[in-house]
């Protein structure tokens, strides 16, 4: 799984939380009645972000984005202790994460600085307990805003971010009363992005037969010059028992054919292409690679189709691959 982004020193951070959190933290009967009322009880707002370009969200920006998030108690009450929690949803356009988490950081700006938080929920309820140190007492009508920031990782792909902001009572093992609930969609965009295309590709392969070509190519088609860019060659079959032994590539490279290593990750068995690098990559320019591959007599009998990806990485940003299904003949 690709590592959380890294957030560099903020220039000119916002202002930090004034209050300190309520000493006990200790739900009051009348914090109680406020729960059992709805959702409602704490109003929430986002404000900063948005499904306006220009308030989305660039995956692997050299700065974070910052935003912030508003909670206002309309219980009536006085509350004592409220726990703000800020995490983003499943993302569909997750690279690499079965779980469907966008891969990133987030922190939160409390009174002594930047505090890191997970930037997804996960699977589990982990990330509800975040706001047990940030919390705020709010009599009634009164408002809080903290300020986040957020950097999103160069692997994920474009599309609409859920960020949800919750308020709960402060979290226990036992139970986790929520306040109030919101979600901002967000627009994720990536403004560097290469492309990959196909443009010779085998319809089938035959196990323990001779090595069929793939051309594979990569391009950067941005505004901008990419530092380096490298094609990819993924294959997969629906019941993942391809293995990397049981496929062999070769890449012709200054005329000669090289051999080059398989592995095993998230998107089935891939060559590794590490060794092939167009650096710098201009923009408006492709590369095109050829390759050819064989599968060996002793891959797994009942795999009869594969499909065969072709994509491209660039500034550890990823293509949209171009996938092909391809028939295994004996």
């Amino acid at each position: 799984m690709p590592t959380a982004a890294k957030h560099s020193k903020a220039p000119a951070a916002p202002a930090p939380i004034a209050d300190t959190p309520s000493a006990a933290g200790t739900p009051t009967a009348a914090t109680l009645s406020a729960a059992a009322a709805g959702q409602d009880a704490v109003a929430i707002r986002f404000d900063g972000l948005g499904l306006r370009r220009d308030q989305g969200l660039a995956v692997g920006a050299m700065r974070p984005t910052t935003f912030s998030v508003t909670w206002t108690n309309n219980s009536g009450h006085r509350l004592d202790a409220v726990a703000p929690v800020v995490a983003a949803q499943h993302y569909a356009r997750a690279r690499c994460t079965g779980t469907s988490m966008i891969q990133g950081g987030l922190q939160r700006l409390d009174a002594s600085g930047w505090t890191d938080l997970p930037l997804s929920q996960g699977t589990g309820t982990d990330y509800v307990y975040t706001g047990n140190n940030a919390t705020f007492a709010l009599e009634p009508g009164a408002s809080r805003t903290i300020d986040y920031r957020v950097g999103l990782g160069a692997d994920n792909g474009p599309g609409t971010l859920l960020l949800e902001a919750d308020a709960f009572l402060p979290v226990s093992e036992q139970s986790h009363p929520k306040l109030g609930e919101t979600t901002d969609e967000v627009t994720v965009y990536d403004d560097h992005r290469p492309t990959a295309s196909m443009p010779t590709h085998p319809t089938y392969v035959t196990a323990g037969g001779p090595a069929v070509r793939v051309d594979v190519s990569p391009g950067n088609f941005t505004k901008d010059a990419m530092g380096w860019l490298s094609p990819r060659l993924t294959f997969n079959d629906p019941a993942g028992e391809l293995r990397p032994q049981d496929v062999t590539a070769e890449v012709m490279l200054n005329g000669t054919w090289k051999q080059l290593p398989t592995r095993q990750d998230c998107d089935g068995v891939a060559v590794d292409t590490s060794s092939i690098i167009n650096s710098p990559a201009p923009a408006g320019q492709a590369f095109t690679y050829e390759f050819r591959f064989a599968l060996n007599k002793s891959v797994a009998r009942d795999i009869t189709s594969l499909t065969m990806g072709a994509g491209a990485i660039g500034d550890a940003h990823y293509a949209a691959p171009v996938n092909l299904q391809i028939a295994v003949l004996r």
